[in-house]
């Protein structure tokens, strides 16, 4: 196995698509073109990410007149796009960029996958960012393999079978994707 994929916002294409052995990704009818999918293992929820202390935005709704990120072309933009239409997020290339502008100020939230957001924030050690509020994902992980590849495929299932099993699979969930962003104790009453 020599192509792991680790980045979280590429785009893929039909006329672009990475070669991978292995990456985890969110499924869509464009990339099944591309490769086949395990059975699915996480549901990121879409998250509001502020700066501790500094701000006035509890909730999605709150977004209106401020200035908010959200990454170019990926599934959380395109679900905010759809609901809040009224909005004009602007658009940055990557989450590691858009954590870096919201913690130094530049702008009053970002809205994002979750388990994004908390893997990248754990990584790049943000600590005055926090979690605001989350709605419900219709979107789902998997691990994404080159297309064909069914044994890789069923190897994969069965560990995430085991991993849940075992207990192994909510530790390593909750070291990874439940990370240093800990929810607001800002809310209106």
């Amino acid at each position: 196995m020599n192509n792991l994929l680790t980045m979280t916002n590429r785009l893929f294409t039909p006329h672009s698509p990475p070669e991978v052995d292995i990456a985890t990704m969110i499924s869509s009818p464009e990339r099944e073109s591309l490769y086949d999918f395990v059975d699915p293992h996480h549901v990121s929820p879409i998250s509001l990410i502020v700066r501790k202390g500094d701000t006035d935005i509890y909730h999605l709704d709150d977004l209106h007149g401020k200035n908010i990120i959200s990454i170019a072309g990926v599934f959380s933009h395109r679900y905010l796009l759809s609901q809040q239409q009224a909005l004009a997020p602007v658009p940055v290339a990557d989450i590691e960029a858009g954590l870096k502008m919201l913690a130094a100020g530049e702008f009053d939230a970002i809205v994002t996958l979750q388990s994004i957001a908390l893997y990248q924030n754990q990584q790049l050690k943000l600590p005055n960012l926090v979690l605001g509020d989350t709605v419900s994902s219709p979107y789902t992980y998997s691990f994404a393999v080159a297309k064909d590849n069914r044994e890789l495929q069923e190897q994969i299932n069965q560990g995430l079978i085991i991993l849940k099993r075992n207990g192994a699979f909510q530790l390593l969930h909750e070291k990874w994707l439940e990370g240093v962003l800990r929810p607001s104790n800002n809310s209106r009453h």
